[in-house]
């Protein structure tokens, strides 16, 4: 379900809120669909499975600590565009 472009939008629009920002599968779509930097947007149509989609994976965060209690760590402001660069490099 999730694009390169989706990881993009989200990552980057975490990374720009900051440490303390509210880190939930709909906020995730909404950094996409405002990121300047990607193109496309998620449609209405698809915007539930996608926020499916994110909140399979942030389900996990919170036990890596890059999310507490449902807002982003100073960690995982650090670690979030790091792994986006590295993903992006085995591509």
């Amino acid at each position: 379900e999730l694009e390169f472009a989706d990881w993009l939008g989200a990552v980057l629009g975490l990374a720009r809120a900051g440490a303390g920002s509210r880190v939930d599968p709909e906020q995730l779509v909404d950094h996409v669909n405002r990121c300047p930097e990607v193109t496309t947007t998620i449609p209405k149509a698809d915007r539930d499975r996608v926020a499916w989609a994110f909140g399979v994976v942030t389900d996990g965060w919170e036990a890596l600590g890059v999310i507490d209690d449902g807002t982003l760590t100073p960690f995982g402001a650090a670690v979030l565009p790091a792994v986006l660069v590295r993903a992006w490099s085995t591509a």
